[in-house]
């Protein structure tokens, strides 16, 4: 497809999720930084990038990378999404808390960064705040996100040793 279709973007960026999915890592940045050099803006090739390099463990390049993706598009989501990623990955919860603590829950995203903040309160072992934020997600109008709720509260109920609860 990419000799026929050297400039289309889908065509390159798959290559590069590709070589990603197998393990062959080099390639796949190779591949995402032609791509970036022919399409400085392709959203796609920038996130692909960042999830390389994180896949890697070049947390600190894939963060930064992730943070200027989010700089050129305000919304990418993925990009939103991959730097919290990262941030739990580096146990950074005073900079997530500070992303992810919101006081009004509408849209689907909204509830994404609920159950991850749900998720962070766990692991810090505030489990009654997080159970708080885990029944106002099982609150949410997305039926998607009513799934990972459960699953939190499920979670959240073996760690108290609640058994019979969990299930």
């Amino acid at each position: 497809a990419i000799r026929k279709y050297p400039n289309n973007t889908f065509a390159l960026n798959g290559r590069a999720a590709t070589l990603r999915d197998l393990g062959r890592f080099e390639e796949a940045l190779a591949q995402y930084e032609l791509t970036i050099r022919k399409f400085p803006n392709d959203t796609v090739a920038l996130n692909g990038k960042a999830e390389t390099l994180r896949e890697m463990g070049r947390l600190e390049e894939a963060l930064s990378l992730y943070q200027e993706n989010k700089n050129l598009f305000r919304y990418n989501r993925f990009a939103e999404t991959g730097y919290l990623k990262i941030l739990f990955e580096k146990n950074d919860y005073s900079q997530l808390e500070e992303i992810l603590r919101k006081n009004t829950y509408q849209t689907f995203d909204d509830y994404v960064d609920l159950h991850m903040y749900s998720m962070l309160l766990i692991r810090k072992g505030d489990w009654e705040e997080a159970e708080e934020k885990i029944q106002l997600g099982l609150q949410s109008p997305f039926k998607k996100n009513v799934t990972y709720f459960e699953s939190a509260l499920s979670y959240l109920k073996i760690l108290n040793r609640d058994y019979g609860e969990a299930l």
